[in-house]
Protein backbone atom coordinates (compact mmCIF):
# COMPACT_ATOMS: atom_id res chain seq x y z
CA UNK A 1 0.00 0.00 0.00
CA UNK A 2 3.15 2.20 1.01
CA UNK A 3 4.30 1.77 -3.22
CA UNK A 4 0.97 2.33 -4.31
CA UNK A 5 0.88 5.81 -2.13
CA UNK A 6 4.11 6.99 -3.59
CA UNK A 7 3.19 5.93 -7.24
CA UNK A 8 -0.06 7.90 -6.56
CA UNK A 9 1.71 11.06 -5.41
CA UNK A 10 4.26 10.57 -8.07
CA UNK A 11 1.31 11.24 -10.52
CA UNK A 12 0.21 14.46 -8.51
CA UNK A 13 -2.60 12.46 -6.81
CA UNK A 14 -2.99 13.56 -3.61
CA UNK A 15 -3.24 10.21 -0.77
CA UNK A 16 -6.61 10.62 1.77
CA UNK A 17 -6.78 7.20 3.16
CA UNK A 18 -6.37 3.56 2.48
CA UNK A 19 -8.76 0.58 2.89
CA UNK A 20 -8.48 -3.24 2.84
CA UNK A 21 -10.35 -6.28 2.93
CA UNK A 22 -9.97 -10.08 2.40
CA UNK A 23 -11.67 -11.58 0.12
CA UNK A 24 -11.57 -15.50 -1.15
CA UNK A 25 -13.57 -14.04 -4.66
CA UNK A 26 -13.96 -10.19 -5.33
CA UNK A 27 -17.22 -9.69 -6.04
CA UNK A 28 -18.95 -8.00 -8.62
CA UNK A 29 -18.45 -4.43 -7.07
CA UNK A 30 -14.68 -5.65 -6.16
CA UNK A 31 -15.79 -5.03 -2.75
CA UNK A 32 -18.29 -6.11 -0.10
CA UNK A 33 -20.95 -3.90 0.49
CA UNK A 34 -19.87 -2.72 4.75
CA UNK A 35 -16.72 -1.70 3.06
CA UNK A 36 -18.47 0.10 -0.19
CA UNK A 37 -20.23 2.05 2.15
CA UNK A 38 -17.25 2.72 3.97
CA UNK A 39 -15.86 3.50 0.65
CA UNK A 40 -18.67 6.04 0.05
CA UNK A 41 -18.61 7.99 2.98
CA UNK A 42 -14.91 8.93 2.59
CA UNK A 43 -15.86 10.26 -0.92
CA UNK A 44 -18.04 12.25 0.60
CA UNK A 45 -16.14 13.56 3.27
CA UNK A 46 -12.57 14.04 1.78
CA UNK A 47 -13.81 15.49 -1.50
CA UNK A 48 -12.40 12.37 -3.41
CA UNK A 49 -12.51 12.17 -7.45
CA UNK A 50 -10.28 9.33 -8.66
CA UNK A 51 -9.71 6.18 -6.36
CA UNK A 52 -7.00 3.88 -6.93
CA UNK A 53 -7.13 0.22 -6.60
CA UNK A 54 -3.70 -2.29 -5.63
CA UNK A 55 -5.38 -4.64 -7.66
CA UNK A 56 -6.39 -5.11 -11.19
CA UNK A 57 -9.60 -4.52 -11.97
CA UNK A 58 -12.39 -6.62 -14.40
CA UNK A 59 -14.14 -3.92 -16.71
CA UNK A 60 -17.83 -4.67 -15.07
CA UNK A 61 -15.62 -4.36 -11.42
CA UNK A 62 -14.68 -0.74 -12.52
CA UNK A 63 -17.79 0.25 -13.55
CA UNK A 64 -20.07 -1.02 -10.68
CA UNK A 65 -17.58 0.35 -8.39
CA UNK A 66 -18.06 3.98 -10.20
CA UNK A 67 -21.98 3.69 -10.31
CA UNK A 68 -21.58 2.85 -6.88
CA UNK A 69 -19.73 5.92 -5.83
CA UNK A 70 -21.89 8.36 -7.93
CA UNK A 71 -19.32 8.71 -10.59
CA UNK A 72 -16.26 8.74 -9.39
CA UNK A 73 -13.13 7.65 -11.07
CA UNK A 74 -12.24 4.24 -10.18
CA UNK A 75 -8.55 3.03 -11.61
CA UNK A 76 -6.59 0.40 -10.83
CA UNK A 77 -2.63 0.03 -10.68
CA UNK A 78 -2.09 -0.99 -14.06
CA UNK A 79 -4.05 2.39 -15.12
CA UNK A 80 -1.90 4.60 -13.18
Amino acid sequence: MAELAELTRSAGGRVVGSLTQRVAKPTQHYLGQGKLDILREVVREQDVDTIVCDDELTPTQQRNLERSLGGIKVIDRTAL
